[in-house]
C-alpha cells in the first residue's frame, strides 16, 4: 500500500484538525484516533554498524498523544517501530535528533 508522503508539521495539523473536530480532551481516549508513521533517515545513527530496515526506522503513532492535544499540558508521543523491535518509545525525546525523512497518516 502506498502512502501519501507529508511532512511532520503536515501530519501535527491534521492531527490537531481531528483532535478539535472531535473534541478530545484526554490522552489515549479517541477510539478513532488517526495513526501516523514518522519515517527516519538511516542517516540518523551514523555510527551504527548495521543498516536499519525502513520498518525498524518508522515509529507508528495515534492522534491522541498530548503532543497532539491542546491544553495538555505535555508533548509527549509515545511510539512503536513496525517491526515492534522498539516498544514505547518517547517519539518527542527524538524528533530533534534523529532526522526525519517523512511521515503519512495510514488510516486517511
Amino acid at each position: 500500500m502506498t502512502h501519501k508522503h507529508i511532512s511532520f508539521g503536515e501530519l501535527c495539523k491534521a492531527f490537531y484538525h481531528h483532535n478539535e473536530q472531535n473534541n478530545i480532551t484526554s490522552q489515549f481516549e479517541d477510539k478513532n484516533a488517526l495513526v501516523g508513521v514518522a519515517v527516519f533517515k538511516q542517516e540518523s545513527w551514523p555510527k551504527a554498524t548495521v543498516q536499519y530496515s525502513l520498518e525498524s526506522r518508522s515509529y507508528r503513532f495515534t492522534s491522541d498523544n498530548k503532543y497532539f492535544i491542546s491544553g495538555m499540558g505535555g508533548n509527549s508521543i509515545f511510539a512503536s517501530s513496525l517491526d515492534k523491535s522498539d516498544r514505547g518509545v518517547r517519539l518527542d525525546w527524538y524528533l530533534g535528533e534523529w532526522e526525519l525523512d517523512y511521515c503519512y497518516i495510514e488510516n486517511e
